[in-house]
């Protein structure tokens, strides 16, 4: 499952998704997450937007 994914998925839900594949994918949604509290984006749901745009902009320029 992909970051954008999940945080997208836990917008609609309101539920942490499950993610027994990769672990590391909750790190990182939460981390995204907690960096619009330091820049303060104001609402959460501002920050979760943000938070999806930059996980779609990490992954498409991912290599790998």
């Amino acid at each position: 499952m992909k970051v954008s994914t999940f945080l997208r998925e836990y917008s609609l839900t309101g539920r942490v998704p499950e993610n027994k594949d990769a672990p590391m994918v909750a790190f990182w949604a939460g981390w995204l997450m907690g960096h619009g509290l330091r820049i303060e984006l104001g609402t959460p749901q501002e920050q979760l937007e943000v938070a999806i745009k930059a996980a779609e902009f990490i992954e498409e320029h991912a290599k790998g």
